[in-house]
């Protein structure tokens, strides 16, 4: 293998979290509990969405876009001082370093966001390049930004590894022709059979990733 790819939010960090917390710290400040059916209802929407439904529904007095400087700052402070590497992940880049293997990230966060994180945890430096989805002009429902990634690897499809915990991504990932490593999340459990049975490689017990680690 020639070069590898990394999804960033439940492949590379572990934050999916945050994605529903954030409604519930910033109702919290407006004395409304998020209570398990609301939590439930914001995670299947947009952030527009539930900042619409947050100001038209729950009557949260701010503006909508005030609603999202808000809540994108309670984001924002919880990759920079908070989140964490998913477990062996460590492992991985360095075993991938060693072997001289070009690391890029393929991402639809934020840059700056990903790079406070990254900075933060000691990484930023292995990755030869950071590409959203904003950037390269596509999401992850086409292989286009995998493609647009290589570049940077100067790795053809059939040489890269492209790690996501996310059925689309996976599924897009490996119509591009690339070699998939799955990476199990909690917050895609449910997809966890699907993605395991396109994937090359599929990443969720201590053995798994130690098998990985002895093959690449």
């Amino acid at each position: 293998m020639k070069g590898a790819i990394f999804d960033v939010d439940g492949t590379l960090l572990d934050s999916m979290s945050i994605w529903t917390k954030a409604d519930a710290i910033y109702l919290a400040r407006h004395n409304i509990t998020a209570t398990e059916e609301l939590s439930r209802l914001f995670f299947n929407m947009t952030l527009e969405k539930s900042i619409a439904y947050m100001h038209d529904e729950l009557h949260i007095p701010d503006s909508p876009a005030t609603i999202k400087h808000d809540i994108l700052k309670i984001v924002e402070d919880f990759y920079e001082h908070e989140v964490e590497l998913k477990e062996y992940m460590y492992d991985i880049i360095q075993a991938l370093k060693a072997k001289h293997i070009p690391l890029v990230i393929a991402t639809s966060n934020t840059k700056s966001i990903i790079e406070k994180a990254l900075s933060r945890l000691n990484v930023l430096d292995d990755f030869v390049y950071i590409l959203t989805c904003d950037e390269a002009g596509v999401d992850k429902t086409t292989p286009a930004i995998y493609l647009k990634a290589a570049q940077y690897t100067n790795s053809s499809p059939d040489q890269t590894f492209v790690f996501e915990d996310a059925l689309h991504g996976a599924s897009s990932a490996k119509e591009g022709g690339f070699k998939v490593v799955g990476i199990f999340d909690e917050y895609s459990k449910d997809y966890k059979h699907e993605l395991k049975a396109i994937a090359d490689y599929y990443l969720e017990s201590e053995e798994d990733y130690q098998y990985f680690l002895q093959h690449i």
